[in-house]
Formats: C-alpha cells, structure tokens, sequence
C-alpha cells in the first residue's frame, strides 16, 4: 500500500550502573516501498500510551513489556506517517503549563 510502513521496534538497556537492565530507549526503523526512516526516543514511560493511539491498549502493553525485556518487536500492522511522525517520544501535555485554579480565594496568586 503506497504511503504506509513498516515499523520495528529494538530496545536499548542499560548496561551498567544502578539502571542495568532497564529500558533506555527505543530505536525505530519504519520502512515503506521507497523510504526509510529511522529514529530513536528515550524512555520516558511513554511507550504504552503512544503505541495505544494507533493499536488496542492491550497490544500497546504486550510490545511495550517485550521491550523491556530486551526483545526487538515489529508493530503489527502498517502504519501511515502521520501516525507515528511525533516519533513517539515524550510529549509534554498543556495541562502542565498552566496553573490550576484556586479553589478557595485566599489561595489565589498574587
């Protein structure tokens, strides 16, 4: 299908100090019929929730587990650029740049 790609997933852990073992990073390959792209997202524990936007939540778990066991994984199916372009790495929600509300008024800022 023109347009869409493949994507492989191989985990990068850490090899020594107190975070041996654990996931460091992911490195993506997405392959199409005449393009390849390539690029690499530090673990932030955002995986899960990335991978849930373009599959079922429970696939998203089982690939981000296998990961973390060190196991290179192919997302199932094929995958539109738009779809991963955000590279799936750690996205800051707007949420936290803005400051809640005061409940009560002495708690408001001055």
């Amino acid at each position: 299908m023109h347009g869409t790609y493949r994507i492989s997933a191989t985990p990068l852990l850490f090899a020594e100090g107190s975070f041996r073992g654990k996931l460091k990073g992911v490195s993506f390959t997405a392959v199409s019929g005449d393009d390849t792209k390539e690029w690499y997202a530090n673990n932030c524990g955002q995986f899960e929730l990335a991978f849930s936007r373009v599959m079922p939540r429970r696939l998203a778990q089982a690939l981000v587990v296998a990961l973390v066991h060190g196991d290179d994984v192919e997302l199932p199916g094929l995958y539109a650029l738009s779809e991963f372009e955000g590279g799936f790495v750690f996205e800051w929600s707007p949420v936290h740049f803005v400051v809640p509300p005061a409940r009560y008024p002495h708690e408001a800022l001055s």
